[in-house]
């Protein structure tokens, strides 16, 4: 799929209307915790950040291949997608920084 990053949805937008944003791509900041992995694959929560790491937008479920864990708890930014079945999840493709 095409990735376009001009356009990014805030938190709040895609978590009232997750169906809207299905597939769609976002960076965003945020912080990973309360981890569970399964060989290479992490599950976990993502505290999605505003403008830094003092405002929290708020929290989603997320997953990640090739998970380090040396990302736990440490402030990242992330690019990922939305992706939407029964929950909302948040697949982070790529740590940027």
């Amino acid at each position: 799929p095409e990735v376009n990053l001009d356009w990014q949805p805030l938190y709040e937008e895609i978590n009232s209307k997750p169906i809207l944003y299905n597939d769609v791509y976002v960076v965003w900041k945020g912080k990973i915790v309360n981890v569970s992995k399964v060989g290479d694959i992490a599950n976990f929560t993502f505290v999605v950040y505003g403008k830094d790491e003092s405002v929290v937008r708020g929290f989603i479920k997320a997953r990640m291949k090739n998970f380090l864990d040396g990302y736990i708890g440490q402030n990242i930014t992330v690019l990922g997608r939305i992706l939407v079945s029964r929950d909302l999840l948040f697949e982070i493709v790529k740590v940027i920084e």
